[in-house]
């Protein structure tokens, strides 16, 4: 998995879990259900204006809320990681949501009708 070796030195070790102890049923359906509200925001927020630019921005945006509003308050209640890894973390999440926004304007592009 990418950026696994930054994320070992910068994560507690006591509360991460082994490669044999994690649940990929559980991840699976995680991103399966973000990617449904994703997906459900992206298309009343866009209001029919479907274009990879948007989908780019409203994953940014949601990136940014997830990485940086969330990891801050995970930062503050937690010893997960350390000040790096919650910055990297912050980083990927925008990176990932942008990508993931970028997808599902295709989709929406692909998949609505134009009304004339």
């Amino acid at each position: 998995m990418a950026f696994m070796d930054f994320f070992q030195e910068h994560s507690n070790p006591g509360l991460t879990k082994s490669d044999a102890e994690m649940n990929l049923g559980v991840v699976y359906a995680g991103n399966l259900l973000l990617a449904w509200i994703i997906s459900s925001l992206y298309g009343k927020w866009a209001a029919g204006n479907y274009t990879p630019i948007s989908g780019i921005k409203f994953g940014s945006w949601f990136g940014l809320f997830v990485g940086t509003g969330l990891g801050l308050v995970q930062m503050g209640t937690s010893n997960l990681m350390d000040l790096s890894g919650h910055l990297m973390g912050a980083v990927l999440e925008l990176v990932y949501h942008a990508i993931v926004g970028f997808i599902i304007a295709l989709v929406y592009i692909k998949t609505t009708t134009k009304v004339a």
